[in-house]
């Protein structure tokens, strides 16, 4: 079996990830071949290549980092040397999609805890958003928006939940 070139991860976001081949510099028909095999990949939105400078950036759809490097491996591209900093860097940094998420998560988890299983964080905002429906209508604030856009919300919502 051949020697696989080594790869540095030298920049990384949840979407974004380059590698350097530096042993690859200047091999035009390697990354050719590089490139054909991300192109075959669904969750890899572009592939850029430089064979001048031995780099490879993919735009991945977020979250399918696994997949890629199950692919790397499989297809003997490259094996991946994750850098210290890389990795502590991508440890710091958090989306505030996934810091919301997470607060959100825990919250759940412990309304179920206190309720014993028998709600959480979806139930409550059905329940809390039928119930302002409800007394919007007998206040008669039969007027748009309040007591449809409560409606609209608890359905919505319980659809969501159900899933």
């Amino acid at each position: 079996m051949a020697d696989i070139p080594c790869a540095r991860i030298v920049h990384s976001t949840g979407s974004r990830i380059r590698f350097r081949l530096p042993e690859m510099k200047g091999n035009q028909e390697y990354f050719n071949k590089v490139r054909r095999q991300f192109d075959e990949l669904d969750f890899v939105e572009r592939v850029e290549i430089n064979p001048v400078t031995g780099s490879v950036l993919l735009l991945l759809h977020r979250g399918e980092s696994e997949k890629l490097t199950e692919f790397v491996r499989e297809k003997q591209l490259f094996s991946i040397k994750y850098e210290e900093e890389v990795i502590s860097s991508q440890k710091k940094r958090k989306s505030i999609r996934d810091c919301l998420y997470d607060g959100l998560s825990k919250a759940n988890g412990k309304t179920r805890d206190l309720t014993g299983g028998a709600l959480d964080l979806a139930d409550i905002t059905v329940i809390f958003l039928l119930s302002s429906s409800v007394y919007q209508i007998a206040k008669g604030n039969i007027g748009l928006p309040q007591w449809h856009t409560g409606l609209w919300y608890a359905v919505n919502t319980l659809i969501a939940a159900k899933r």
